[in-house]
């Protein structure tokens, strides 16, 4: 797999998350932390890979100096979207020499009991906690409850329907969750 990018000025987070249409940022940063990203290479100054959703989809992202084209041969990417399957791709480029361990595993020591408390919960009442459960429990306050909901989301640790009660899902599989002190 060839190294040089002509475009990897503009291949960042940032402009990642500008180009991802509606949930495609949070959907697609959950197939990446699920390694379901396959057959990453780059040649010519094209970045191809596929990406296994409900199906298996080809993606290819490209650039010049200043912008990105991007296609997927999924229905959002037909419609020209920057879909979940580009945000994966892009993602596993950007992280592509990131440590055996994806960068989802690192978390505070407080973000860690906010994710064993998720964890717990969901098993011992087969629904997700709610904000309110977790002020409950860590006696926070609810806008330091929400900071925290919204970090662990940008992490890549959960993942949640905005505005959507009861909707975390852990994308981390309990050996990587502390235990709840």
């Amino acid at each position: 797999m060839s190294e040089r990018v002509p475009f990897a000025n503009v291949l960042h987070e940032a402009m990642i998350a500008k180009l991802a249409v509606g949930t495609a940022l949070q959907r697609g940063r959950a197939y990446f932390v699920e390694r379901r990203v396959q057959r990453v290479s780059c040649a010519r100054g094209r970045l191809v890979g596929q990406v296994v959703g409900t199906a298996a989809y080809d993606v290819a992202i490209w650039g010049g100096r200043s912008r990105l084209g991007y296609s997927c041969s999924c229905p959002a990417g037909a419609n020209g979207d920057f879909c979940k399957h580009c945000v994966a791709l892009a993602l596993a480029w950007i992280h592509r020499h990131d440590s055996a361990d994806p960068p989802r595993n690192r978390y505070t020591p407080r973000q860690g009991q906010y994710l064993a408390f998720i964890y717990y919960y969901t098993k011992l009442h087969r629904r997700p906690p709610a904000e309110a459960d977790m002020q409950t429990y860590f006696a926070d306050s609810p806008p330091v409850v929400h900071g925290m909901v919204n970090a662990l989301d940008r992490g890549g640790f959960i993942l949640r329907t905005p505005r959507a009660a009861r909707s975390i899902r852990l994308l981390l599989p309990r050996d990587q969750i502390p235990d709840l002190d």
